[in-house]
């Protein structure tokens, strides 16, 4: 259920974050570093002025924090989007509930 996956900090901020570090731990984990690289400062939604600002956007490829990303929570992740997406193609005139 989604009350056991974190916060999802947004698409314009989830490159290499704890999201998709977490799916890939879970689909290909053997295409995951070590290292957890952070950045604690996810930048704004939205389109990026150029140049950017490099204090604002990361200088690592991670947008937001990977800390806590597991193969365990990549597997929630994934099984949710799929129910979701079951779910949808069974009914497609109705949203997808909230779980």
């Amino acid at each position: 259920s989604s009350e056991h996956l974190p916060d999802f900090p947004g698409w314009h901020a989830e490159h290499a974050g704890l999201t998709e570090t977490s799916l890939m731990m879970f689909l290909r984990p053997q295409a995951v570093r070590e290292d957890r690289p952070e950045h604690d400062a996810p930048p704004p939604a939205g389109v990026y002025a150029h140049p950017v600002d490099v204090d604002r956007i990361s200088h690592n490829g991670a947008l937001s924090s990977t800390a806590g990303a597991s193969a365990e929570i990549g597997e929630a992740l994934f099984w949710h989007v799929v129910d979701n997406i079951c779910e949808l193609v069974r009914s497609p005139h109705r949203e997808p509930r909230q779980r």
